[in-house]
């Protein structure tokens, strides 16, 4: 190391050159020298953090480090030393600490923006402590070299103990929606790492000092700081603080909350019921009920009724078929009155089904009468109508909608053209329902109900002829009688397979020869048929008619009255019982 002090140039020798070889340094030609022996001082310091075992003096990456007093040269000259030393630290002898992992930082040391600094001389210290630069007076805590040392240094170790970093850091911290703001005080929103000794916040010794929680600027955004925050999203949870402890350093690092939304789910009832009513009238297996989360206080639901939709998604109604339907819970929103935003709630939903049954319907087969030998399609119904069917009248559950209409039904019956008159057990039958709609028939049960057919015996009017006589002559013989002729198109009438032979009549018993002249209708009386009077193609049932006898007028013309000479002539203007003609109803 070379100086000049007065113009007085001094050369320094390498320490630990014997004086037996000074004869070796040659002084600078034309100056003067002075030599001296100097022993440079290498000085080594390691930290470890409070609470760390001592074997961190040399594992935590950083090995020791140099005490610098800022020459350039002497820099140099240092570096080569530790070089050897580092090449040679297998040879150095065991180093004894004297301190544990409880041993308080050093009362010495104190640190600020990474700089050690010497201690004011009025510092408390811990017995067995000393001022950097000072000999211990401890000897378990003297630290010697003695490895190898060519260049004759004079080595110092200095063991630090600083205070331990113990990070503050907000709490990552995964909520629900509440309707109100998050908030932090105190420690409830951070977590302490890196105490020693089992150590927490509350017997750490914090003298001093609080956490700061950064609020949020806008508590209706979904981001931004934790503090106060509502609604659902992702928020940092921004922290600060000035907390001071003997042996420990505080840094505070953000955490994270993140406000989930309620989830709330609906599972919507199922129910059936009959096709045409409303679907308020279902009769339901359960209830609308909800799962999971509900609302927080301060919110609400818009008005939510549950649907029945069909496969394309439209409302199902009255008139909607029979099926199988989904029931949904619809409207399901929250109110705009409600604290919550879009996002603050998942509202799902699992669907019921409703099930819409056939409508039953009774359809009674209007009853039917005719003649005996008439075409069914002849027939009448028995209730004065034209109706085929009779349809029982509606009720909560049967019977016809108001919007459905049976057009035409298909008519049957068991009665035949030949069937005898009064005939017992004939029936009229309706079946395949065509309705106004088309395919409305699958909505019903149809519960068909026969009707009843009736055959009547067949009227025949036998009439018979109008006589004549002259006063005081016995009644004239009655052949010609008039029957009633009829055919299947017709209720009434004799039918051609069908006939009447030997008919007869008789007088009423007052019309004798005397009787007066007159006309005297139905004075001819058709005397009762009998089955011995009918024959038929199609069997002898006498039965199957009604004859109904239309009796004859007797006209008696006026004559000679009894005792009267042949060739008496009457007067014109002369009046007897002989020839006086009156008519007179029958039975004289």
């Amino acid at each position: 190391v070379g100086n000049v002090l007065d113009g007085l140039v001094f050369n320094v020798r390498k320490y630990g050159v014997n004086d037996s070889n000074i004869a070796s340094f040659t002084p600078p030609a034309g100056q003067s020298a002075l030599f001296y022996e100097y022993q440079p001082e290498l000085k080594l310091y390691a930290t470890r953090a409070y609470g760390d075992i001592n074997a961190a003096f040399f594992n935590d990456g950083s090995g020791f480090q140099i005490v610098d007093d800022g020459d350039l040269k002497r820099r140099e000259l240092d570096k080569d030393e530790v070089k050897y030393i580092r090449e040679h630290v297998k040879d150095s002898g065991t180093h004894n600490f004297g301190t544990t992992q409880a041993t308080a930082a050093n009362a010495d040391i104190n640190t600020a923006s990474g700089e050690v600094e010497h201690a004011a001389d009025d510092v408390t210290m811990r017995a067995g402590m000393r001022h950097y630069g000072s000999d211990s007076t401890v000897a378990s805590e003297k630290i010697i070299y003695t490895g190898h040392n060519d260049l004759n240094y004079k080595i110092t170790v200095d063991y630090r103990i600083v205070p331990r970093i113990v990070t503050v850091t907000g709490k990552t911290d995964t909520q629900k929606y509440k309707g109100s703001g998050y908030t932090y005080s105190g420690y409830n929103g951070v977590t302490f790492a890196n105490f020693a000794n089992g150590q927490t916040a509350s017997s750490a010794g914090i003298t001093a000092g609080s956490i700061t929680y950064t609020p949020i600027a806008d508590s209706t955004q979904t981001s931004g700081y934790a503090q106060g925050a509502i609604h659902a999203g992702t928020y940092d949870l921004d922290v600060s603080g000035n907390l001071r402890a003997a042996n420990y350093n505080f840094v505070y690092k953000p955490g994270k909350l993140t406000i989930q939304p309620r989830e709330i789910h609906f599972t919507a009832p199922s129910g059936t019921r009959v096709y045409g009513n409303e679907n308020n009238t279902a009769q339901l297996t359960g209830s609308l009920s909800h799962t999971g989360d509900w609302l927080a206080s301060g919110d609400s639901f818009d008005a939510y009724t549950v649907t029945a939709t069909d496969s394309a998604n439209h409302a199902v109604t009255k008139e909607t078929g029979v099926g199988t339907y989904t029931m949904k819970v619809q409207g399901a929103t929250i109110a705009s009155s409600s604290v919550a935003r879009d996002g603050d709630y998942k509202i799902t939903s699992t669907p019921g089904t409703l099930t819409i049954n056939k409508r039953n319907v009774t359809i009674r087969a209007g009853s039917k009468t005719r003649a005996y030998g008439q075409d069914n399609e002849h027939a009448v119904y028995t209730d004065g109508t034209t109706n085929k069917i009779r349809v029982d009248a509606r009720t909560a559950t049967t019977g016809l909608t108001s919007w459905d209409s049976i057009t035409d039904v298909t008519e049957s019956t068991n009665a035949l053209v030949t069937t005898n008159a009064n005939t017992s057990g004939l029936w009229t039958k309706v079946s395949g329902a065509q309705f106004s709609r088309t395919g409305a028939d699958a909505n019903y049960n149809i519960n068909y109900i026969d009707g009843t057919f009736s055959i009547t015996p067949r009227d025949v009017k036998v009439t018979v002829p109008n006589m004549e006589r002259d006063y005081n002559k016995p009644n004239p013989a009655v052949t010609a009688y008039t029957i009633e002729q009829g055919s299947s198109a017709t209720g009434r009438g004799l039918l051609p397979s069908d006939s009447l032979t030997g008919i007869t009549s008789t007088y009423d018993a007052g019309m004798t020869l005397t009787k007066p002249a007159g006309v005297y209708a139905g004075a001819i009386r058709l005397n009762p048929l009998t089955s011995s009077n009918f024959s038929s193609t199609n069997g002898n049932v006498f039965t199957n008619y009604r004859f109904i006898p239309v009796a004859g007028t007797l006209t008696i013309k006026g004559g000679l009255g009894p005792g009267t000479p042949a060739g008496t002539a009457i007067a014109a203007g002369t009046s007897s019982a002989a020839h006086t003609t009156t008519t007179v109803a029958s039975g004289g």
